[in-house]
């Protein structure tokens, strides 16, 4: 499928094509919106193995397509397991980045914000480690 392809852009070596692959995946997920629900494990997992290998810009790019899966999927990235996949890495690289004013990092706090404020109550398990962090 058209996402399965940029998901495995995504993973590629060459940062232009890791940043053409998720803004790419990202217009698609605001076109398809809840429809990606059946996929939001692969996808997830996938852009969870992206952030391992992603540098600065590409992982601003990546942080925005988080985002974007938060806006225009919905609660759906909050059921089941699915948060366990994404939440805790995106807070580790956050707590143990040794950058405080590392330019990601806004970005990834405002990923972090459209996934804490969709994931809701679900959010919970996280919410404390979070608030402690920012204090």
């Amino acid at each position: 499928t058209v996402t399965e392809g940029f998901l495995q852009l995504a993973l590629d070596a060459n940062r232009r094509v890791q940043i053409a692959a998720c803004s790419a995946l990202s217009v698609h997920i605001e076109q398809l919106g809840p429809t990606l629900v059946p996929l939001l494990d692969p996808i997830f997992r996938n852009l969870m193995r992206a952030l391992s290998i992603y540098k600065s810009k590409s992982l601003m790019v990546l942080f925005d397509t988080m985002g974007v899966l938060a806006d225009y999927v919905g609660p759906a990235i909050g059921e089941g397991t699915l948060p366990t996949i994404y939440v805790p890495p995106i807070l580790h690289l956050w707590i143990h980045h040794p950058d405080p004013l590392d330019r990601i990092l806004f970005p990834l706090m405002e990923s972090l914000a459209s996934v804490a404020l969709t994931l809701g109550n679900n959010f919970q398990p996280w919410a404390l480690a979070s608030y402690e962090h920012a204090m």
